[in-house]
C-alpha cells in the first residue's frame, strides 16, 4: 500500500539507491579507483570479496528502489537498516584487514546517521493505512 512519505525521505532514499549503483559501476568500469589490488587482478576480482561488495550494493540499490516504488515506510525501513548494516560491516572488515581510511569511516558514518534519522520519521508512518484516514470522514458524515 503506498503511503505518503516526505519528500525528503524520498530523495535520501533515492541517493541511498543510486549511490551503490555507481560504485558498482566504478568498480567494473574503473577498478583501480579502489586500489592497486583491484586493478591487478582484472575480472577475477568478481571471485572474491570484491563480487560481494559488488554484489551487495547491487542488490541493496534495487531493493531500496523497490521500496521507494511501493512506497511503504515499513519496506524503507528494512532498506535504511539494509544500507546501515552494510555499511557498518564494511568498516568493521576493512578495520581488521587493515585497509580502512578516515574518508571511508567518516563517509559511512554520515550515511548511517542520515539513514537513522529517516528511520526515525518513518517509524510513526509504518502503521498509518492512508484508506482508513481518507474514508474516516465520509462514514462520519453518513451516520
Amino acid at each position: 500500500m503506498k503511503q505518503p512519505i516526505p519528500i525528503a525521505i524520498m530523495i535520501w532514499g533515492f541517493l541511498m539507491g543510486l549511490l551503490p549503483l555507481v560504485f558498482v559501476g566504478i568498480a567494473y568500469f574503473d577498478p583501480a579507483f579502489y586500489g592497486e589490488n583491484w586493478a591487478a587482478q582484472g575480472l577475477a576480482k568478481f571471485g572474491d570479496v570484491y563480487g560481494n561488495y559488488v554484489a551487495r550494493n547491487a542488490a541493496s540499490a534495487l531493493i531500496m528502489f523497490f521500496a521507494l516504488w511501493q512506497r511503504n515506510a515499513a519496506m524503507l525501513i528494512v532498506a535504511f537498516l539494509m544500507r546501515i548494516f552494510s555499511d557498518l560491516f564494511d568498516v568493521i572488515h576493512n578495520t581488521i584487514a587493515g585497509t580502512i581510511d578516515l574518508f571511508y569511516v567518516l563517509d559511512a558514518s554520515f550515511l548511517a546517521t542520515g539513514c537513522l534519522v529517516a528511520i526515525y520519521f518513518l517509524w510513526g508512518k509504518r502503521s498509518v493505512d492512508i484508506d482508513t484516514i481518507s474514508t474516516a470522514p465520509i462514514e462520519a458524515n453518513s451516520k
